[in-house]
């Protein structure tokens, strides 16, 4: 599907079955989903808004690349098993910007004034790169077991930064601000020095900063 518009319907807006393909599509207050697609599909520049349910529902093993996700009634991208998000944004979402299952990958995303959290996401998923600021819970929310958190930064979330309520996850090289609580995780994951560098200045002077998987706050 290309350059397909969907606005004001009474149940999704765009639909697809297995192994849809959807490039530079439009879906608008529609009264469920705006975006829907079906296992193995791909959905690439494109944005849903101001829909009932989920901006973007996304079934087993699929791609969103480079997608807008604003003011949905429920998740901006809810992601099955083994889905993947990149070069995306969720914006003002009434629950979490992104909502991920098991084996999912996030990676160079904005997740922001959402009412939920910035990111959920479950066992054995990857969250990297990414910008989680301003949301209602956690910036990063890890809910599972054996993920991998890299070089993130959370900001001004109204309450935990980085939150791992569950162990066995690894935790390096990100940066928390302004939160609630910048770091909040089980004392059974794998994680860098959390170093507290408020008004430092020159990180050289500060022991440990120099550490490859040291997590920052400041």
């Amino acid at each position: 599907m290309v350059r397909v518009t969907a606005y004001s319907n009474g149940i999704d807006g765009i639909e697809g079955d297995d192994g849809t393909v959807i490039f530079h599509s439009t879906a608008g207050q529609n009264g469920d989903n705006g975006i829907q697609v079906s296992e193995g599909s791909a959905v690439i520049n494109s944005a849903s808004f101001d829909n009932e349910v989920d901006g973007f529902d996304v079934a087993s093993g699929g791609i969103v690349d480079n997608c807008v996700s604003t003011d949905n009634g429920v998740f901006g991208f809810d992601i099955a098993l083994g889905g993947q998000v990149v070069n995306s944004t969720a914006y003002d979402n009434m629950s979490n910007g992104f909502d991920m299952a098991s084996a999912c990958i996030l990676r160079n995303c904005i997740s922001s004034l959402n009412n939920g959290h910035g990111v959920r996401t479950f066992a054995n998923s990857y969250v990297t790169d990414s910008k989680f600021h301003e949301n209602d819970l956690d910036g990063i929310r890890i809910s599972s077991t054996d993920c991998h958190v890299q070089g993130n930064q959370a900001t001004d979330n109204d309450m935990v930064g980085i939150h791992a309520t569950a162990s066995g996850s690894f935790f390096v090289q990100n940066t928390a601000a302004g939160n609630l609580t910048n770091y909040l995780i089980d004392a059974n994951c794998s994680f860098g020095p959390i170093l507290n560098v408020t008004g430092a200045g020159d990180l050289s002077a500060v022991a440990g900063a120099d550490h490859p998987w040291a997590n920052f706050e400041f």
